[in-house]
């Protein structure tokens, strides 16, 4: 029977190298594109109080739903505007093109 005599340094590195061996390989075979991290657009959704005029705009810090907004009033009946929601968009993907078609 052989023995083999590994320090402890020595199997720690050889098994740190086989897990990032281990994570590495399947993202490389898996061919597909990371996810950019792509950050999505957010918009705030105005409304009247008496519920005759929207808009939409893209979100002020310091935005929250239920703001009254004091600098504005409804272009139709004159009344509050506040905020309805805010909500977030995230850009359409690209399709790629073949380069076989």
């Amino acid at each position: 029977m052989i023995l083999l005599q590994i320090d402890v340094g020595t199997l720690l590195i050889i098994l740190l190298i086989i897990m990032l061996i281990a994570t590495v390989i399947p993202n490389l075979l898996s061919g597909e594109e990371k996810e950019k991290n792509v950050r999505p657009k957010i918009f705030t959704e105005i409304s009247c109080v008496n519920n005759d005029y929207s808009e939409t705009r893209e979100y002020v810090p310091g935005d929250y739903v239920g703001k009254i907004l004091q600098d504005r009033k409804c272009p139709k009946c004159g009344s509050q505007l506040y905020i309805k929601g805010i909500y977030s968009v995230y850009p359409e993907e690209r399709k790629k093109e073949s380069v076989f078609t």
